[in-house]
């Protein structure tokens, strides 16, 4: 099945790999774009903190033009475990043993980032997993806590996932709001797509299957709207482990449907009935 309508045919141009690799630090754990940058983290560091490395266009290609770190960077700081980016801001976290931050960047000179911001909740453990999922739209960031992967060495976690609004004001990123998940273990907060002032959050093991919710903003606080729910949902789907959302249609994946297989959900979002699935990859 294709999907023209949403992205646009997809080629390798090139290649980007740091000068001297040193093996399972993760390099391309994550990885963020924007229109003028590539980013591209790595981690996993046990001997060094980690590392972003920003790549930008030139007539040689892709050249890495600056490599950040966070300010109170320490070895196995997990740095870039995610990254969001617009033009102007870069929200990177940091999640290991010892913490759960993001950290934000903002463009300076031409071709330079600096660190402006950091945000963390004191009253989280670091196994909340603060900055699992990260989501910028102009001056609304939107934070996802998850809590613990379910896995049967943790088969039951204790922290029931949160996502933490923050807004921008003054120039200062200020907490404005926290939407929580119904259950411990859930997963509410693994993933988080926010446009406007609608939020989609996935729970990928709510009701054993996954469930999105949408949340509308509303005066200053946001409330719950839509629940998104595979029709003949199974045990271990993990639908809403991820989300995208492009031009009114919002993707959903589900690595476990159909006993592992993985799948993909296109829902359609253009009108205020319960979405509907228009295609699957």
């Amino acid at each position: 099945m294709k999907l023209f309508s949403l992205f646009p045919a997809l080629v390798v141009v090139s290649n980007l790999a740091i000068p001297s690799p040193v093996t399972s630090q993760g390099y391309g754990s994550s990885v963020g774009v924007n229109s003028g940058n590539i980013l591209v983290a790595q981690p996993n560091n046990r001997i060094t903190p980690g590392t972003v490395y920003i790549y930008q266009k030139s007539t040689m290609g892709w050249t890495e033009s600056m490599r950040i770190r966070a300010s109170d960077a320490f070895p196995g700081d997990g740095f870039g475990t995610t990254i969001e980016t617009t033009e102007e801001t870069m929200a990177i976290s940091s999640i290991s043993s010892e913490t759960n931050t993001v950290y934000i960047f903002e463009k300076a000179d031409p071709g330079t980032w600096e660190e402006v911001d950091q945000l963390k909740i004191q009253a989280l453990s670091p196994s909340a997993n603060f900055g699992q999922a990260i989501s910028v739209d102009g001056d609304i960031m939107a934070i996802g806590a998850p809590g613990p992967m379910v896995s049967r060495r943790n088969p039951q976690p204790t922290e029931i996932g949160a996502v933490y609004i923050f807004s921008r004001q003054d120039g200062n990123w200020v907490q404005t709001s926290q939407l929580s998940g119904h259950h411990a273990g859930d997963g509410f907060g693994t993933s988080i797509a926010i446009e406007g002032n609608s939020i989609f959050v996935g729970a990928p093991y709510e009701e054993n299957t996954g469930v999105v919710h949408e949340f509308i903003k509303s005066s200053d606080d946001w409330a719950k709207n839509r629940e998104l729910r595979l029709p003949n949902g199974s045990p271990d789907d993990n639908f809403g482990r991820s989300v995208i959302w492009r031009k009114n249609q919002l993707l959903v994946s589900s690595p476990g449907y159909n006993v592992g297989e993985g799948s993909v959900f296109l829902f359609a979002l253009d009108n205020e009935n319960t979405p509907m699935i228009t295609n699957r990859l």
